[in-house]
């Protein structure tokens, strides 16, 4: 796909359990096998390390489901909209913003050793 990236979570048996879609700094489609295991959270992370990784990301911009909202609160989303609606469903825009150094990722804090 042209200017995005797929990021597949597995487990040791190789089946998926999480995937997203990532384009330019903006994450889609948070699909997880199952809730409550943590999945979710895992692949979350796997993808905001794979945009600051990859894409330089400073910002990462998520059209979330409102219900959602304290889910992507903990891995350091904030919501930045109003409510708005989407396929029916009521969304908000939510932006990740690097504060931080993400581990094996940021060369300037973790090449110090």
């Amino acid at each position: 796909m042209k200017n995005g990236r797929h990021l597949v979570h597995a487990n040791k048996g190789f089946s998926i359990i999480g995937y997203t879609h990532m384009k330019e700094v903006s994450i889609g489609r948070v699909i997880t096998t199952e809730r409550g295991k943590g999945y979710g959270k895992q692949i979350m992370i796997y993808s905001i390390e794979a945009a600051v990784k990859h894409f330089g990301a400073i910002h990462i911009d998520i059209e979330a489901q409102e219900y959602a909202k304290e889910f992507y609160e903990k891995v350091g989303f904030k919501q930045s909209s109003d409510s708005f609606m989407l396929d029916g469903i009521p969304h908000i825009k939510m932006t990740w913003t690097r504060t931080f150094c993400v581990p094996n990722v940021c060369k300037t804090c973790y090449e110090k050793g």
